[in-house]
């Protein structure tokens, strides 16, 4: 089953960003969760079986200035053991559903280029692959 996040989730949630090697604490999870809960333009989601939360995902409303208005999953992810488990796929097609209720046509999500698995995941899932890039940070 898959719901709407809520603050209770954010523990849960914790593990499961560092599962994916983000180094976050609760607090500061627990902050933005309280933001991006009142952002339209995010949707953050949970899966659950037995009443146990197994995966999370974020989405979130693209606008660039040079390109089409698009949904973006930009953070996904299931415990180790229920991962092939359908937890991911439906919380992919739950973003979907957000992309669709805000009248958008195209869902994108990027993926580190060491993770062969979400790779073969999102191609599975209908996903196209439409370019590759390098990302940069400046520290300020």
């Amino acid at each position: 089953m898959v719901r709407d996040m809520t603050l209770t989730d954010v523990a849960v949630v914790t593990e499961l960003a560092r599962e994916l090697g983000y180094a976050t604490t609760e607090e500061e999870l627990r902050a933005r969760f309280e933001l991006l809960s009142k952002d339209p333009a995010a949707g953050l989601y949970v899966a659950e079986r037995a009443g146990v939360v197994i995966g999370f995902i974020q989405v979130g409303i693209r606008v660039p200035l040079e390109a089409k208005i698009h949904a973006e999953i930009l953070a996904l992810s299931a415990t180790g053991k229920e991962q092939r488990t359908g937890a991911g796929r439906a919380l992919c097609a739950r973003a979907a559903a957000f992309a669709k209720h805000h009248g958008l046509t195209t869902l994108r999500v990027r993926s580190n280029i060491a993770r062969d698995g979400s790779h073969a995941f999102y191609t599975h899932l209908g996903f196209e692959k439409t370019k590759t890039q390098h990302v940069y940070a400046l520290p300020i």
